[in-house]
């Protein structure tokens, strides 16, 4: 799991989610209850995604699923 490698700052969800994809939605704050989820609209997330550094992707078709995870700082 790429959590084990990675310290998470911050989730950016797809405003929509909850609305559209509530179990994607739910399983989002679950995974990331100790971290900041940031809502935003789809169409500023897909304008975000020209500075991402890396994308997994994972065949998942659920609409609005998209996550983009910041770095945090292990101390």
């Amino acid at each position: 799991m790429i959590l084990r490698e990675l310290p998470v700052g911050k989730v950016i969800a797809e405003q929509e989610t909850e609305a559209h994809s509530p179990a994607v939605y739910q399983e989002i704050t679950e995974v990331f209850c100790d971290t900041p989820v940031e809502k935003t609209p789809h169409a500023e997330s897909k304008k975000m995604l020209g500075q991402v550094k890396a994308i997994v992707r994972t065949g998942e078709f659920t609409p609005y699923s998209n996550t983009i995870l910041v770095g945090g700082v292990v101390y």
